[in-house]
């Protein structure tokens, strides 16, 4: 969920929350290295929780990030896509909707 939520840009600082929720709680349950005796399993696990715990820092410097991102999926806002009469003709071309004498529509 806070994976999705962050990629989608659909309120990513709470899905960012979430992720680190998820890390915190789960890390030193499923990733006990301190009470392992084998060797082996030990580097296992002690290198899984490193690796969640680089994720969970990742995680966090993600919420610095301002929103809204570019990326983002635009709710609640109104995105108007229409060109102006302000804008005037697109870089590079000519304005098919606008005559170039009179700058009015056809």
């Amino acid at each position: 969920m806070g994976g999705t939520s962050v990629l989608l840009g659909l309120k990513p600082k709470w899905g960012t929350l979430a992720i680190i929720g998820f890390l915190a709680g789960i890390s030193p349950i499923m990733h006990d290295f301190w009470r392992n005796q084998d060797p082996n399993e030990r580097m296992n696990n002690m290198a899984s929780f490193m690796k969640n715990l680089a994720l969970a820092g990742a995680a966090l410097a993600l919420i610095g990030v301002e929103e809204p991102r570019e990326a983002s999926v635009p709710i609640g806002q109104r995105i108007d896509r229409r060109p102006s009469p302000q804008d005037g003709p697109p870089p590079g071309g000519v304005s098919f909707l606008t005559d170039p004498q009179q700058g009015e529509l056809r």
